[in-house]
């Protein structure tokens, strides 16, 4: 599984070389990357809500099946510091008062430590677990390079949740 998610990192890596000469290049919206999502052949949905600080917050949300589960996938873009935040939401569920939290947060930073793309996040507040790509986009991003990352996110997520949720049992 090392060699496989290595290897999507290579393909990411040359991808995204050969993608900063061609064009065209989007200045980043959310409305560009649904555009990006349709000629994918996704389908989303475009959501909108407070968030916890009470801003407004737009999101695509898509619900994507891979071969191990259903993925909760979300997307958003914060024009104010040219990010595009990607992350499968509700991946895992780790509650603060379960015994085996604190040990599968330990393995959970170890596979962050061995990943070259994407990262798991913890909220304290309510036991939830992503996996996330930021893409930073400060002059844009082109097509290709949004749904290479994209995809890539899908298929290590994918890839990792056997491993995870069987570690995750031996654990309880």
């Amino acid at each position: 599984m090392k060699k496989a998610i290595l290897i999507i990192s290579i393909i990411c890596q040359v991808l995204v070389a050969q993608d900063l000469s061609e064009k065209p290049i989007y200045s980043i919206s959310l409305k560009a990357i649904g555009n990006f999502l349709d000629n994918s052949g996704y389908h989303y949905e475009e959501l909108t809500a407070s968030n916890r600080s009470g801003e407004i917050a737009e999101r695509l949300h898509l619900s994507i099946r891979g071969e191990n589960s259903i993925y909760d996938v979300n997307v958003q873009v914060f024009r104010e510091f040219d990010l595009i935040y990607m992350y499968i939401g509700q991946y895992m569920d780790l509650q603060l008062e379960e015994e085996s939290t604190l040990s599968m947060l330990a393995f959970l930073m170890s596979r962050n430590w061995e990943l070259t793309i994407g990262e798991f996040e913890w909220d304290i507040r309510d036991g939830e677990v992503r996996f996330s790509i930021a893409l930073p986009a400060d002059d844009g991003i082109s097509e290709r390079t949004f749904i290479t990352y994209f995809n890539s996110m899908i298929k290590i997520a994918d890839e990792l949740y056997p491993e995870l949720n069987q570690t995750l049992e031996s654990l309880k």
